[in-house]
């Protein structure tokens, strides 16, 4: 199963995609069955008839989940890139992890 806002577009041309894809990426060709989600989050940019056919409400054996928490947090850590310009890398990524533990991740 794989979750993505966009699965139903990126689905159509997977099997050309998938050879482009670097081998840590790439789909064991004997799956037989691939079934994709679309986050909740995002259902409202999509059209409603594909709605039940991507939603993790009717896939069998799939739990609640929200998945999409970290991206109501952006708001949170846009500003964070003005202050940081002029950091080194171990301070940026000190900095960054101070932002994210404090958000709770």
């Amino acid at each position: 199963m794989i979750l993505y806002n966009i699965f139903c577009q990126w689905i159509t041309k997977l099997h050309c995609r998938l050879p482009s894809l670097p081998p840590e990426f790439q789909i064991d060709p004997n799956i037989t069955t691939l079934r994709g989600v679309i986050p909740k989050f995002h259902f409202r940019a999509h059209k409603p008839e594909g709605h039940a056919q991507f939603s993790l409400n009717w896939m069998p054996g799939v739990g609640q989940t929200d998945g999409e928490g970290i991206e109501q947090d952006w708001s949170s850590i846009n500003p964070a890139p003005n202050s940081m310009k002029e950091m080194g890398s171990g301070c940026r990524h000190d900095t960054l992890d101070d932002i994210w533990s404090d958000l709770n991740y």
